[in-house]
């Protein structure tokens, strides 16, 4: 497998050989501020969530995606800057969720919105996880715990008590780093 590494102090985002050796380098203007990404282990594709510098130290959050050789495929200015990105393999969805106190939000393989979960104003979700078989996703909220949604956005369990941290070995993300291949389920069970 290829890892995706992005450098969001350098603003860049790189394809990676398991030795180390770099395979390409994204476009710059692209997306300037990489925060987090997320890779269709199927196709390839690449989602990367961050923000653009628009002038005048504005910032404005961005979702990318692009196809396994850096072209791009979608981007689109979101209004909320996103810090977790899961993407499901089977038919290219990406869940995301928002650095602000917001919704967890489902996207289609096109950048269609078709789900979303809701928790309540003080919603603070900071780690999603998805399970690659089930397609239920985990969620870290930080006013509400660890939180299970179907694959359209039901919640089905919530666990309160826990700290934001608990959720960390239930992703698949560590730092800005995603790894496509291979992919290793997270058990719908604690």
């Amino acid at each position: 497998g290829h890892y995706v590494v992005a450098f969001g102090g350098f603003n860049r985002v790189a394809k990676l050989t398991p030795a180390g050796n770099l395979l390409l380098v994204v476009d710059p203007s692209t997306i300037q501020f990489p925060e987090a990404i997320g890779i269709n282990s199927a196709t390839e594709d690449v989602w990367i969530a961050g923000t653009s510098f628009a002038g005048d130290n504005l910032h404005i959050p961005r979702l990318v995606k692009l196809n396994k050789n850096g072209v791009q495929l979608f981007s689109r200015d979101t209004g909320s800057q996103f810090i977790n990105v899961a993407v499901d393999s089977d038919d290219g969805s990406v869940w995301l969720s928002n650095i602000q106190s917001g919704p967890v939000t489902k996207l289609n393989a096109s950048g269609a919105e078709v789900a979303s979960v809701i928790f309540g104003r003080t919603a603070q979700p900071t780690q999603i996880g998805l399970n690659r078989q089930t397609k239920n996703l985990w969620i870290m909220d930080q006013m509400a715990g660890l939180v299970q949604v179907n694959s359209s956005g039901v919640i089905l369990k919530t666990i309160s008590g826990l700290h934001n941290r608990a959720a960390t070995p239930l992703t698949e993300h560590l730092a800005n780093i995603a790894v496509y291949y291979p992919t290793i389920p997270i058990p719908d069970t604690i």
